[in-house]
C-alpha cells in the first residue's frame, strides 16, 4: 500500500521554533560575558538588577511573539522586535545583534511566504524600522550612540547591511509563495485536463457505439425493405432486430 513520504524537517517545524531557536541562541551568546566562562570574553561592566530585568522581560516578550507568530503574524513580529529591544538595552548594546536580527528576518520571510500582500509589506516595513527605532530609543533614554573611541556613525552604519538581509529574506519568502501558488495552479490545470481527456474518451466510445448501432439498423432496415413482399417472415425478423 503506497504511503505518503514525510515532509522535510524544516517544513515540519512551526514558525515559532524556526524563529525562537536562533533568537534564544543569540541571547545566550550575548549574555555569555555575564557568567565569566573560561576562554570566553567577559563584559567590562558588572550586570545590574535593572539589566537582568530588561533581559528577562525582553526574553519573555520575544518568546511570546514566537508562539503568536503562526496565528497573529504581525503582533508576533512586533513582540519579537520589542523583546529584542529589551535584551539589547539590558546588555547596553549599541546595535541589534546579528543573530537576533537573523531571527527577525526568518519571521519576515515566513510572513512573506504565507500571508496576504498587505501583511507582507507591513512585515518588511517593521523589519526595516527595527534599527532606526532602536537608535531613537537610545536617544530618548539619553544613552550614548557611539563608543568613546568611535568616530563612525554607530547603529546607522549597520542599517544598510541588515536592511539588505531583511529585503533578501522577504524576497525569498515571496518567491516561495509564488512558487507554491504556481504549483497549485499547475495541479489544478492538470486535473482539469485529465477531466477533459476522460470526457473526450467517453464521447469517442459513445460515438463509436452509436455509429455501429446505427449502421446495423440501416443494414437490417434495408434488408427488410428488399424482402418485404418475397419473404415476409425474414422481413419481420429484420425489423425485430431493428
Amino acid at each position: 500500500m503506497p504511503t505518503t513520504p514525510p515532509l522535510p524537517l524544516l517544513k515540519r517545524l512551526p514558525p515559532g521554533a524556526m524563529v525562537g531557536v536562533p533568537w534564544v541562541y543569540g541571547t545566550l551568546f550575548a549574555i555569555r560575558g555575564y557568567f565569566r566562562l573560561p576562554f570566553m570574553p567577559t563584559f567590562t561592566f558588572a550586570p545590574t538588577p535593572a539589566s537582568w530585568v530588561l533581559i528577562v522581560a525582553g526574553s519573555v516578550l520575544a518568546l511570546a511573539g514566537c508562539v503568536l507568530l503562526r496565528r497573529r503574524p504581525l503582533p508576533g513580529l512586533g513582540l519579537l522586535a520589542m523583546g529584542t529591544y529589551g535584551v539589547t538595552l539590558g546588555l547596553d548594546g549599541l546595535t541589534i545583534g546579528l543573530v537576533h536580527y537573523a531571527a527577525i528576518d526568518i519571521a519576515v520571510g515566513w510572513i512573506a511566504a504565507t500571508d496576504t500582500r498587505r501583511r507582507r509589506i507591513t512585515a518588511l516595513a517593521l523589519a526595516l524600522a527595527v534599527l532606526p527605532v532602536h537608535e531613537l530609543t537610545r536617544i530618548g533614554l539619553r544613552r550614548p550612540l557611539l563608543l568613546a573611541h568611535d568616530t563612525g556613525r554607530g547603529d546607522w552604519q549597520s542599517w544598510s547591511m541588515l536592511a539588505l538581509t531583511a529585503v533578501v529574506a522577504w524576497l525569498v519568502g515571496n518567491s516561495v509563495r509564488q512558487s507554491r501558488a504556481y504549483a497549485e495552479r499547475l495541479t489544478a490545470q492538470a486535473a482539469t485536463q485529465s477531466v477533459t481527456v476522460e470526457r473526450l474518451r467517453i464521447a469517442r466510445e459513445m460515438h463509436d457505439t452509436v455509429a455501429h448501432s446505427i449502421g446495423i439498423i440501416a443494414l437490417q432496415a434495408g434488408a427488410a425493405a428488399r424482402v418485404t413482399t418475397t419473404q415476409p417472415e425474414a422481413a419481420r425478423e429484420a425489423m425485430r432486430a431493428v
